[in-house]
């Protein structure tokens, strides 16, 4: 085994036990192992540093039961890197006898290379892991024991932090759950709210899963229709599976008691044979017209979906979801996930408004007598959730924006309100030259609107070079009207459809 892995396997070792005294505090059951089911882990990898896959592999087989790990799957996806290859193989052959590795003949991309991987596996129960994470101790017995008690249900491990600049283990904040927005754009949202005191330990129900690691039964797996094997390289595999598992029967949940570290990179590591964002969009307008019926339009209109992108045949998921008599999506809104932000076709932009100049955020601001508009730093609440409809109707939650006193926002009910219109990032009262303004970076004021690309405010610089007596100016071009200038997260274009077969 290289050196530069065993130090890192030592050095680490310490780390571990602040979460294993977390587990062991709230998360002392014991397990009878004889009665849980098998299971093969399957990692798939694309030109992965021979150091973070071998850690992985060998959190795995120090920290899990021998007797419920069947195999370890090691798929390779047509990986150039020369150290793994031979070099590869002699180190997982060091390993155990337990390790398969096989490789694909070419580029086939993450979905069907985990395809490939569970089509070899022979256990009862196959987990999913990335080829960079790091399992913690007693991870695999709550995931097994969760799916002894039902096998139509997915599981995922709770996923701590390895940090990608040096590797360090960070235990992730508690009771988080997966959600998305209408870009199918997942992220983490907290799930405390209704939860008991001193439930820490209890399985949190999520409406999504991130899908890098998940457990779940082989047959079901297979029952649903696995993967759709035409999504391409990587993304929206796991909005399929957490769509169809949900809508279809079955349910997700996050496992807080198995702890799965996960290195969280900045980019992927790895190419496209296209364009990236071709792809995703390709993969994730599949989903989208298959899961989501009527609601795939919101999507289709969030992401400005090309009219030319062609999403391949989509009949065969079509008659998957007809044979297993799935729930309408409209059921998943209203059943799984009633949080996500209900959108309609008067909706243009939406979200949080952000100021180009102060980088701050329009938000709902009380004072001692009434609600009004100003900045915060953007966090992304409610009171920063705003809405421009086609008729030109700017509003919060129930609420229009209309002017005030001294130049100032406010909320009145939404009855023959002032339209407004958005234009080049300007918001502008309609039918007048007033444009909303970020003053002093705390306050908004209706302002002469400035659509001069020519005023500019020039900042000098003074440098003073050590080689050189003479002082130096650099000049910093600066439009006063980015105080003028604002975006949404969201601009929705209807024109945009999902495909009807």
């Amino acid at each position: 085994m290289a050196w530069s892995y065993l130090v890192d396997i030592v050095k680490h070792q310490a780390r571990l036990h602040v979460c294993f005294k977390w587990c062991s505090a709230r998360c002392s059951q014991s397990y009878d192992t004889k009665q849980l089911p098998k299971a093969s882990v399957i990692i798939c990898f694309h030109n992965e540093a021979v150091s973070v896959l071998l850690r992985t592999v060998h959190s795995i087989l120090d920290r899990s039961p021998a007797e419920l790990l069947d195999k370890i799957i090691v798929v390779d996806d047509n990986s150039t890197i020369e150290d793994l290859q031979s070099h590869l193989v002699e180190e997982l052959a060091h390993l155990s006898n337990k390790i398969l590795l096989t490789r694909t003949s070419k580029r086939e991309g993450l979905v069907r290379a985990r395809l490939l991987g569970a089509e070899l596996a022979t256990s009862d129960v196959i987990i999913f892991l990335d080829a960079h994470c790091e399992c913690n101790v007693g991870w695999l017995e709550p995931l097994l024991s969760r799916l002894y008690e039902n096998p139509q249900k997915v599981v995922t491990p709770y996923i701590d932090t390895i940090k990608a600049e040096n590797f360090q283990y960070k235990k992730s904040p508690e009771r988080l759950r997966g959600g998305f927005n209408w870009r199918l754009e997942f992220g983490w949202r907290s799930a405390n709210v209704g939860a008991k005191p001193g439930s820490e330990k209890d399985a949190i129900i999520t409406p999504v899963i991130s899908g890098g690691l998940f457990a779940i039964w082989r047959d079901y797996f297979k029952s649903i229709g696995s993967y759709d094997p035409e999504l391409d390289i990587w993304g929206g595999e796991n909005f399929e599976l957490s769509f169809k598992t949900w809508m279809c029967g079955g349910s997700l949940e996050i496992i807080p008691c198995s702890r799965v570290g996960h290195v969280f990179r900045a980019s992927l590591p790895y190419s496209f044979s296209k364009d990236r964002e071709e792809v995703v969009l390709r993969n994730l307008g599949r989903v989208a017209s298959v899961w989501m019926d009527e609601y795939a339009d919101t999507f289709y209109a969030a992401v400005n979906m090309p009219e030319k992108l062609d999403l391949g045949d989509i009949s065969p998921r079509i008659q998957l979801r007809k044979k297993l008599k799935c729930h309408s999506f409209d059921w998943y809104l209203k059943n799984i996930f009633p949080q996500l932000d209900s959108i309609n076709q008067e909706t243009l932009h939406y979200g949080m408004v952000r100021n180009q100049g102060s980088l701050m955020c329009l938000d709902v601001l009380s004072s001692t007598s009434d609600f009004y508009i100003g900045l915060s730093p953007c966090h992304g609440g409610k009171n920063q959730t705003f809405n421009l409809t086609s008729n030109k109707r700017l509003s919060q939650a129930e609420a229009c924006i209309k002017p005030g006193i001294n130049k100032q926002l406010t909320l009145s009910v939404c009855k023959n309100n002032m339209s407004w219109v958005y234009q080049n990032g300007f918001l502008r009262l309609d039918q007048t030259e007033l444009c909303l303004t970020s003053v002093d970076n705390e306050a908004v004021q209706l302002l002469p609107c400035d659509f001069s690309l020519e005023t500019n405010i020039v900042v000098s610089k003074v440098n003073q070079s050590p080689d050189s007596p003479s002082q130096t100016s650099d000049n910093t071009i600066m439009q006063t009207n980015s105080f003028q200038k604002w975006t949404f997260d969201y601009a929705f274009n209807w024109k945009r459809r999902r495909r009807r077969n």
